[in-house]
């Protein structure tokens, strides 16, 4: 029942296929039939993994799977490093404590939202992990005690969002980093 209906959603919605709220068990659902679509919002499901052949899906971009507090991301991230298109990941509200060492395996990632997460800093370590590809990344709600110049490791960032709280230690970045765009929410 749920495949036929994923079926008739997706013939609706083309490259698009938005699933966010939905309260169905999407576990018997083979993602990989859905090789087409390009962007996929699991928002809010209360998943605890991520669906069956999700990481056989070529052209998939751009991937919201915000407010999903029991999903094991460490195991999550694994799965999606076999997407080599992924460009653009929403894991906000997800109850992430600590970045997974996993992120750094996604490496065409362009786009990263950690909003209102409970993270406590941006250390040296923790962005040595994220991949060198990264452009954006928000962390709006984040808990940061510190924030650390290790910025300076992803050559490709451009623009940071965070909260208004931790503005000094964002001047201390850009201060070092001038083409990084800052973003206080």
């Amino acid at each position: 029942m749920a495949t036929n209906l994923l079926t008739l959603l997706m013939n609706q919605a083309s490259k698009k296929l938005n699933l966010s709220q939905n309260r169905f068990n999407l576990t018997g659902v083979d993602f990989s039939q859905f090789s087409e679509v390009e962007e996929l919002d699991l928002s809010n499901c209360r998943i605890s993994e991520l669906p069956k052949g999700i990481e056989y899906m070529p052209r998939l971009k751009k991937l919201n799977l915000s407010g999903n507090k029991k999903l094991n991301m460490s195991k999550t991230l694994f799965k999606l490093s076999e997407l080599k298109s992924l460009r653009e990941l929403n894991i906000s509200g997800c109850g992430i404590v600590e970045l997974p060492a996993e992120i750094y395996h996604l490496r065409s990632l362009k786009q990263l939202n950690l909003d209102h997460n409970p993270i406590n800093s941006l250390s040296a370590n923790t962005v040595r992990q994220l991949p060198e590809s990264l452009e954006f990344y928000s962390c709006v709600g984040c808990r940061f005690q510190e924030i650390s110049n290790a910025i300076k490791a992803l050559p490709r960032l451009n623009k940071i969002m965070l909260d208004h709280e931790v503005y000094d230690d964002l001047v201390r970045i850009n201060l070092y980093n001038k083409n990084v765009q800052l973003m206080v929410a």
